[in-house]
């Protein structure tokens, strides 16, 4: 009896004969060995010896949902003010360390003596830095003496508690130390939205850590002017905007 398969060292050869416009017939023991059922995709290669037919792998594509484009929307956000040279490989790999060495110095060995303390030495640090709260300056002047220029930053909150402006920024840094001064006009009589301007001082800073800090600002002064421009009054209310910032809050006293 003649047979129609045989081997080359390990692979199976079968004798196949091609149809009408092309078509042939895969033996069964093929298919079960590849999983192949029908629709199956094959892709079709020429060689030297002949064509050959590989299984092809087909990956699934996602349709983003309205929730997941504002996931990665917000991801954005976040990234808006990472400084483009802190984004290469080596600064990458020193975000990587810095966060593998938290890891470790969060856990709870059994053995208290056995515990991991890390320090880091904040004029090499690349990665991103929480510090702790600071105070600004608050100066209410003439609209011609109110600086055009301020090292970028970006203002992710902005709040008031009874007198004290409460901001969070965040900026690239991490060597020296960031200053953030409030200016705003001194012409207040019977204004109700008053336009401040947030100016930031970086003295300079190369390094390119991403540093988020809550600065306080005390608007005392600026109550004490406003109610000084309207002797009438005996309390006011400003809508506080920031320039270059989309965010606004409400000051009552």
């Amino acid at each position: 009896m003649q047979r129609n398969d045989f081997y080359r060292g390990t692979n199976l050869i079968e004798r196949i004969t091609m149809g009408r416009r092309g078509t042939i017939t895969i033996p069964a023991k093929m298919l079960k060995e590849f999983d192949l059922k029908l629709n199956s995709v094959l892709l079709a290669e020429t060689t030297e010896q002949g064509i050959i037919l590989i299984p092809a792998i087909e990956s699934p594509i996602e349709r983003y949902s309205e929730s997941r484009i504002a996931e990665f929307a917000e991801e954005d956000k976040f990234c808006e003010y990472y400084p483009r040279s802190a984004m290469n490989s080596a600064n990458l790999s020193k975000l990587l360390l810095v966060v593998t060495l938290l890891i470790l110095g969060c856990t709870h060995p059994e053995d208290p003596s056995k515990s991991v303390s890390v320090t880091s030495d904040s004029r090499t640090a690349d990665a991103p830095v929480e510090q702790k709260k600071e105070s600004g300056s608050v100066h209410i002047v003439d609209q011609e003496k109110i600086p055009k220029k301020s090292d970028s930053f970006g203002l992710s909150k902005a709040s008031i508690t009874e007198d004290t402006l409460q901001l969070k920024v965040e900026y690239g840094g991490g060597c020296e130390k960031h200053t953030f001064v409030l200016y705003c006009h001194n012409k207040l009589k019977e204004v109700d939205t008053l336009e401040v301007s947030i100016i930031h001082n970086a003295n300079n800073d190369p390094c390119e850590a991403i540093v988020r800090e809550d600065v306080n600002f005390d608007l005392k002064p600026l109550k004490t002017v406003y109610l000084a421009a309207n002797p009438d009054l005996g309390s006011g209310e400003l809508t506080i905007t920031f320039k270059g910032h989309k965010k606004s809050v409400t000051y009552s006293f």
